[in-house]
């Protein structure tokens, strides 16, 4: 069978183009561990002459948004991972980041409220003042706004990044709020 256009890819395999009797030529990657004869065939014909595997070529702003997206992603995992107030464990996720800022409000907005229920985990209850309350909003809102702070620091220094190293270097995965 007729091929052209050898070259191996990142497998160690050959993509070739071979040419069918009714579809003219089309791609097909020819393997020495291929359980059809052809693919073994073909894999023992082009190697002699299949051009090197050449890795894409990644530029520094490709890497840079890819690591922009890294860092987004870091941050919301970070964000809504949860943090610890005053000794306890409480949940940031988006969801729950409502629910309190809710409570605040509703704190705020009737007076003569001085007490909610509050499910602090699940299955775990608690009657929570307006004070209780406020210092877990502010907590979580501090801890959000850590969040931004360092995503935005980070950052700055993967858009100042004037080369692959220096990108490199931009550790995304440490000094986040706890």
């Amino acid at each position: 069978m007729d091929f052209r256009n050898p070259v191996y890819n990142q497998f160690g395999t050959i993509d070739v183009e071979i040419e069918h009797p009714e579809f003219g030529w089309i791609p097909f990657t020819a393997s020495p561990d291929d359980p059809e004869e052809l693919g073994g065939t073909l894999f023992a014909d082009a190697a002699p002459i299949a051009a090197a595997y050449s890795p894409p070529t990644v530029t520094l702003e490709e890497s840079r948004a890819a690591k922009l997206a890294a860092l987004a992603e870091k941050r919301w995992k970070v964000e809504t991972g949860g943090t610890i107030v005053g000794g306890v464990p409480v949940r940031t996720d988006a969801n729950s980041q409502a629910k309190i800022t809710g409570a605040v409000l509703l704190f705020g907005n009737d007076p003569e409220l001085t007490a909610i229920d509050w499910e602090a985990q699940p299955g775990v209850w608690v009657t929570v003042d307006a004070a209780t309350m406020k210092s877990i909003g502010v907590a979580i809102g501090r801890h959000v706004q850590a969040c931004f702070s360092r995503a935005k620091a980070l950052s700055a220094e993967i858009v100042a990044a004037f080369d692959s190293a220096a990108l490199d270097a931009v550790d995304i995965e440490s000094g986040w709020p706890v």
